[in-house]
């Protein structure tokens, strides 16, 4: 038994060797442990101090000593969003808007959506002259009510460039797909475009739209009358003296002599003057006068349908349908009709302005005010303001305490109200206003960027 108990001693000093050894190792990895966390929580720690120091500098609108705060943070985590957003806000309010596009799209590839983010870019782009994109980036926040209301703001920004025109009359298209406007300079007749280049102009009236295949003006010279070129030269005039004459459509021209009103065909002949009043042909279709009542004809000047109005509305290039419809007086009241002198809907009103656009809401006046109604005559806006127009590329030029400025369909005052007159906004985003100093282009600047 005494030398079973002297054999197990080696053993339990063995054991006690190794428990120590696994202490101590327990021990060393504690140490570790403890100072790695420490070293941890300092470094937490003071990476909390530098952006607290940061957020401090940048409410005292320090910006330099913020940034290099803000610098520090982003070496140890470049993809701390909060951070970011802060660099991104420095940048902005120093003006460097490309740099602050950047950053926010940075945090918007790390968490996308954000719409403090997303806000905050459009209000860079917009620092940048790029307010089309900011509007772009805005619609994804749209229903944030900061955002509508920059997206209001946005909308409504201009440059005015001044021209030197005392009138002007309605866009109408050309054969590529562009916009004009016949202007009077003093005297003179000319073309503009809708970017507010100067087509020609010359010791003439120019009396209505360019041909359909984009070659003629119809213009009047002293007593004459006869057709120019886009350089305004004089290219084609009829054998007849003529009292009036319009633009070509569907192969002919309406005109008149002191006597009847008909057409003049490619050959500049005269066809069927045996009217009271013509007016130019659209789409197939033109509307005359005979015998005291209103007609419309095919370009075979067969009958297509008898109106029943005694007055009609034509628009300053001399056309009385306008994008299909067509505004007609009986009695005291006017209503609305198709290209083919069919009544639309059931709208009755004082007064109409015919659309600017196809499908686009028209301006109509009831009880002294100005609503709108759709293409169909259905009321879209009630009447409210002093005086409207129609509406194109979703503004509408409507006057308020004398004034007139631009809406939109929701009845927002995009452009607050400071022009004498307004026209209606073209397809490149531009519209003829005019102040106490005369005519200018205004230009918005979403269209611009």
């Amino acid at each position: 038994m005494a030398k079973e108990k002297q054999k197990k001693k080696p053993m339990d000093r063995t054991k006690k060797v190794r428990v120590m050894t696994v202490i101590i190792m327990i021990l060393v990895m504690l140490c570790g442990w403890y100072y790695l966390f420490a070293a941890q929580a300092r470094a937490v720690r003071e990476y909390a101090e530098e952006k607290a120091a940061g957020d401090e500098l940048f409410e005292k609108q320090i910006y330099d000593e913020a940034m290099d705060h803000y610098n520090t943070c982003l070496k140890t985590n470049p993809e701390d969003t909060d951070v970011l957003y802060m660099v991104a806000q420095i940048q902005y309010r120093r003006e460097q808007f490309d740099s602050a596009v950047k950053t926010c799209e940075k945090i918007l590839k790390l968490h996308p959506g954000g719409s403090k983010t997303l806000i905050l870019e459009a209000k860079s782009l917009v620092g940048g002259d790029n307010v089309k994109k900011a509007i772009q980036v805005l619609n994804k926040v749209k229903d944030s009510e900061e955002a509508k209301e920059l997206l209001l703001e946005y909308k409504g920004l201009y440059d005015l460039e001044f021209v030197t025109v005392s009138s002007v009359g309605h866009w109408f298209y050309t054969s590529s797909g562009g916009q004009q406007v016949l202007v009077k300079e003093g005297e003179r007749g000319g073309v503009y475009t809708e970017a507010g280049k100067k087509v020609f102009s010359g010791e003439y009236t120019v009396l209505s739209a360019l041909s359909e295949d984009g070659a003629l003006y119809p213009v009047q010279g002293g007593e004459e009358f006869y057709f120019v070129d886009q350089g305004g030269e004089r290219r084609a005039v009829p054998d007849d003296k003529l009292t009036a004459l319009g633009t070509f459509r569907n192969g002919y021209a309406p005109a008149s002599d002191d006597q009847k009103s008909g057409y003049l065909d490619a050959s500049l002949k005269k066809v069927h003057f045996d009217y009271e009043a013509t007016y130019p042909f659209s789409d197939g279709y033109a509307l005359v006068r005979k015998d005291g009542k209103f007609q419309v004809i095919d370009t075979s000047f067969n009958v297509v349908s008898d109106c029943e109005f005694t007055n009609v509305l034509t628009d300053s290039n001399g056309f009385p349908c306008r994008f299909g419809v067509m505004a007609g007086q009986g009695g005291e009241l006017w209503r609305l009709y198709d290209r083919k002198g069919l009544r639309i809907g059931t709208i009755e009103a004082e007064e109409f302005r015919l659309p600017e656009e196809a499908g686009g809401w028209i301006a109509f006046r009831k009880d002294g005010k100005w609503g709108f109604a759709d293409s169909n005559g259905v009321v879209q806006i009630e009447p409210e303001y002093e005086d409207a127009k129609s509406f194109a590329e979703g503004y509408a030029p409507a006057k308020v305490e004398d004034k007139w400025g631009y809406i939109d369909t929701g009845k927002n005052m995009v452009i607050e109200p400071l022009f004498s007159d307004a026209g209606a906004m073209s397809q490149s985003g531009t519209a003829w206003v005019s102040n106490s100093a005369g005519y200018s282009l205004l230009k918005l600047k979403q269209y611009q960027s």
